[in-house]
């Protein structure tokens, strides 16, 4: 079974590009995904594949 987690930013620490250049850094990757035009998210797939969302 897959699992899919929602991490939400932490306003007064960062912003939503600095977490997920962090988290890439950090060995996640980009998913492609049929973004809405004022998406307020980006998904990320961990090293297994398990898709989460980065919500400002």
């Amino acid at each position: 079974d897959r699992t899919h987690l929602d991490l939400w930013v932490d306003r007064q620490g960062s912003d939503l590009q600095t977490e997920v250049e962090r988290l890439i850094s950090l060995g996640a990757r980009r998913v492609d995904w049929d973004y809405p035009e004022d998406a307020d998210f980006v998904v990320l797939a961990d090293t297994e594949g398990n898709v989460f969302c980065v919500i400002a």
